[in-house]
Formats: structure tokens, sequence, C-alpha cells
């Protein structure tokens, strides 16, 4: 690996990232026990909460799981 990197952007300090994942529970599970990441504050949003949904420019009408842990300084 260089010790140098390529990169134009750099990052010197990391507060919170975002991971896309299909499963999220299987996903929280497999942080646990290979990483022992958690524990997890998990929320799901959907109708009423969030509102004027669209998908590829129609109305929708879905949900979607959030979770968030605490790994050092970062979540």
């Amino acid at each position: 690996m260089a010790l140098t990197s390529p990169a134009k952007i750099k990052v010197s300090r990391l507060i919170q990232a975002c991971i896309v994942v299909k499963d999220a529970q299987k996903t929280i599970e497999n942080y646990w026990n290979i990483f022992g990441i958690g524990p997890w504050e998990v929320f799901e949003h959907g109708v009423p909460v969030i509102h004027d949904l669209t998908y590829h420019g129609k109305p929708g009408s879905f949900s979607h799981k959030v979770a968030f842990a605490t790994v050092g300084p970062a979540q």
C-alpha cells in the first residue's frame, strides 16, 4: 500500500458515516458479532411521519429504518 494517498479530498476526522444496506437487522447482528459494534438505536420512519414521498417522480408510500451506533467519537 502506498504511503501517500492519491485522494483529492483528505478526511482528517470522521464524525458520522452512513452505510445503506438491504437488511438492517441482519447487518446490526453481523456488526455486533463480528466487530463488537453496538448497542444500536433503531428507528423506523414512514407515513404519516414522512409525507410527500415520491419514487421516480411519482407519489410513493414506503418506510425506511435507520440504526445508530457509536464507535469512539464516530456515529
